[in-house]
């Protein structure tokens, strides 16, 4: 699914109200009105009372035109709205507004709205920046008192398209009509608690006018990465065709880590995975997982790096995931600057950062060169540290803040939140979220392994990589065995992508 901006609709919208396009703005209105009364009249009877509250927006003009089709259908709707601002309204709002005003079913916006079963939301649209106005609030905060049954045209009164959603006062839908496109809000938390329900319908709008949308913006979902699997089944393949991941961490005490990140690995196809960790907790790792093959790192700095540029060499490394439990000391910092900079020099083609290695990444301000193919799988805290910002600006926009954090270091940007954004240079892939069963601990390191083993298909980009990992998290959650544990996650893995595979 296509997901727009603000900018993007609003472009489109200054040329579909300007003439010297051909296109009569009007279809688009009536379309949305007709959406609108149908979404209301599967919702209830000709005896519900009905309010559609109007704005003098074009969001405005989509609830008279929805009021209208509800009255020439016989519901008994009324139309809430600031009667002197009707010298505002654009001719096409005007033409509905005019035709509700002949129907006698304006009222005054200050109605009491606790008699009515729906009301239909079309105060504010796409336009709104910031805290809306007093009046506006006011209404805003009425409609939320109510019990009833609350439909938003396009966006919550209130709610921004994007950007951050710094403010309460938005309308709390339960169902949400967007106008050919949902916009990013309405799929990312926190605005996304505020959308209820969303359907998306036609009104007519020229695709072609949306074509200029840069990076372009899609949901993940089952139909968008069905095509990114393909099965290893080929009858001449073996272990090192699949990919050799080495997976960096478990030190002292956070063995788990990378315990989890390497099984994960596993279960989503790696071919073969090594761990290397500290002498003492590759005591403690090894043989834990029966196919996991370890080493132990050595101590000093340009040992490492010799180390680790034999170890790729020698046993045909594809792939790095660095982070899970690799701690945050000084050595921890001389093991990641070692991967950094075998990855620079190019010793090493792909690379996932996560966890510790997150907060290292942060201290150096490294970017990654642009011909290798590098993730990186922040939270919203780690992903402020990287942009130097606080944690609450991150949630409140992670639009923005993946788009910054892929800017910054040149990486493939997982951000992971209530809702998951992944942006490389020119797309952007949502994962809408809200699955508190994930809220895990080790549920992190079980999607870096994921992700990394991605990165080893033959033909795999790193964005489908990413997304398809974090859509296989995610359905482990929703079909999988319940989650109670990150291992809960793990032993779903390959019944999810068996599935998909089938589709």
């Amino acid at each position: 699914m296509t997901i727009v901006t603000g900018s993007q609709i609003r472009d489109v919208e200054s040329r579909v109200f300007d003439t010297k396009e051909g296109y009569r703005a009007d279809i688009s209105m009536s379309l949305a009105g007709k959406a609108l009364a149908d979404t209301v009249m599967g919702k209830c009877d000709r005896s519900s009372l009905i309010a559609v509250v109007c704005g003098y927006g074009n969001n405005g003009g989509d609830g008279f035109a929805a009021a209208y089709f509800l009255y020439a259908e016989g519901f008994n709707v009324s139309v809430l709205f600031e009667d002197d601002c009707n010298s505002k309204l654009s001719p096409e709002s005007h033409y509905f507004y005019s035709l509700c005003a002949h129907a006698q079913i304006i009222s005054a916006i200050d109605t009491p709205l606790t008699e009515y079963a729906i009301i239909v939301d079309c105060l504010l649209g796409v336009g709104l920046s910031g805290t809306p106005r007093d009046n506006v609030l006011k209404i805003i905060k009425r409609i939320n008192a109510c019990k009833a049954y609350v439909i938003s045209a396009d966006i919550p009164s209130g709610l921004p398209a994007d950007g951050p959603v710094i403010h309460d006062s938005i309308v709390r839908a339960s169902k949400t009509v967007a106008m050919q496109f949902p916009k990013v809000n309405t799929m990312i938390y926190p605005g996304k608690k505020y959308t209820g329900e969303l359907q998306t319908v036609s009104v007519g709008l020229p695709l072609t006018y949306f074509d200029n949308g840069v990076p372009r913006i899609t949901t993940i979902d089952e139909y968008s990465i069905i095509s990114s699997f393909s099965a290893d089944n080929e009858l001449s393949i073996h272990k090192y065709n699949k990919g050799h991941l080495l997976v960096i961490g478990g030190f002292n005490g956070m063995e788990g880590a990378a315990i989890l990140a390497a099984d994960s690995a596993l279960a989503a196809g790696a071919g073969l995975v090594t761990i290397a960790t500290h002498k003492e907790s590759r005591n403690i790792i090894a043989g834990i997982i029966p196919e996991v093959m370890t080493i132990e790192l050595p101590e000093s700095f340009d040992e490492v790096i010799s180390f680790l540029s034999d170890t790729i060499k020698n046993k045909k490394i594809d792939a790095v995931l660095i982070g899970p439990g690799l701690g945050r000391s000084t050595y921890s910092s001389n093991v990641f600057n070692a991967v950094i900079r075998l990855i620079s020099e190019r010793c090493l083609r792909s690379l996932l950062i996560d966890g510790d290695a997150l907060y290292h990444l942060a201290a150096c301000k490294w970017k990654a060169p642009d011909e290798c193919a590098v993730i990186i799988t922040p939270h919203s805290g780690e992903g402020a540290s990287i942009l130097n910002t606080p944690s609450a600006e991150v949630n409140t926009d992670l639009y923005n803040s993946a788009i910054r954090l892929s800017e910054m270091t040149h990486a493939t940007t997982v951000l992971k939140g209530s809702s998951t954004v992944v942006c490389s240079n020119n797309e952007i892939r949502i994962w809408t979220g809200g699955i508190p069963s994930l809220a895990t601990a080790g549920s992190g390191d079980v999607l870096s392994g994921i992700i990394a083993s991605l990165m080893i298909k033959k033909g795999m980009s790193s964005t489908n990589a990413a997304s398809l990992g974090v859509f296989i998290h995610g359905m482990c959650a929703l079909h999988g065995k319940p989650v109670i544990k990150a291992t809960d996650i793990i032993t779903s893995i390959p019944d999810i992508i068996s599935r998909y595979l089938k589709a």
